[in-house]
């Protein structure tokens, strides 16, 4: 699993490394010419920057709320199927500690451990994630 996370993470620093070097360059491109007064220069590029960490922001929060969400659909529907944690971690075979990183949302399940909650829950995917509220 080290392997996978680092492989995502190099690629996104990949992608974030090329995509901060070709603004770099259009700026550069945009402050040699004689035209154009620096100061325009660099409030065009500040207010991207800004864009950009706006839009970082959004996403993390999105991200942070539906992580919680998650963790409260997980609690809710493990009760209502009448079952404790160690009922679930016998079943889906994912330890305890887990699946109440899970519902803590400490941690996020993945989609292995995901499919093994949906089934022993009988739900789908999308109700587990909070994408619906209709259990089938």
């Amino acid at each position: 699993m080290k392997k996978i996370t680092h492989r995502r993470g190099a690629e996104s620093m990949s992608e974030a490394k090329d995509y901060i070097k070709e603004k770099y360059e259009r700026n550069k491109q945009a402050a040699s010419d004689p035209n154009v007064p620096i100061s325009e220069v660099a409030k065009q590029a500040w207010n991207e920057a800004a864009s950009d960490w706006a839009a970082i922001g959004a996403y993390a929060q999105c991200r942070k709320q539906r992580k919680l969400d998650v963790s409260n659909r997980l609690k809710e529907v493990r009760k209502a199927c009448g079952l404790r944690q160690q009922d679930v971690a016998e079943k889906t075979g994912i330890n305890v500690i887990t699946l109440s990183g899970y519902e803590l949302a400490r941690s996020e399940p993945n989609m292995e451990a995901l499919v093994r909650l949906a089934d022993v829950y009988h739900v789908t995917l999308d109700y587990l994630m909070c994408r619906t509220d209709s259990k089938e």
